[in-house]
């Protein structure tokens, strides 16, 4: 969608094989944003943060939002994040190690 690949976990674990990782292991899970174990539930939602503002202009754009709009919204979703509600975001998690003779 607009240049967006929203799949590329899909194909992650085939592209760290393709760049050289071994025994690739992949695991989903969930962590709070702005709630929770401390340190994981604000550095969730200060990610957010961070994508929401990176992600302005692409958004405002596509979905005909004006500036001032999208501020409005973000701000009410940031008050909600651990005040109101309680979310979660849904990881996609894969690890892989380098070859043996690739290791310094």
């Amino acid at each position: 969608m607009h240049g967006i690949n929203g799949l590329c976990t899909a194909s992650m674990r085939s592209a760290l094989l393709k760049a050289g990782l071994e025994d690739v292991t992949h695991t989903y899970t969930s962590a709070p944003a702005g709630w929770g174990p401390v340190p994981l539930g604000q550095l969730m939602k200060r990610t957010l943060v961070e994508a929401f503002k990176e992600g302005k202009p692409t958004v405002t754009k596509v979905m005909g939002v004006a500036e001032k709009e999208y501020d409005r919204m973000l701000e009410e979703v940031l008050e909600e994040m651990g005040g109101t509600y309680r979310p979660y975001v849904n990881v996609d998690l894969y690890v892989g190690r380098r070859p043996k003779a690739n290791m310094g």
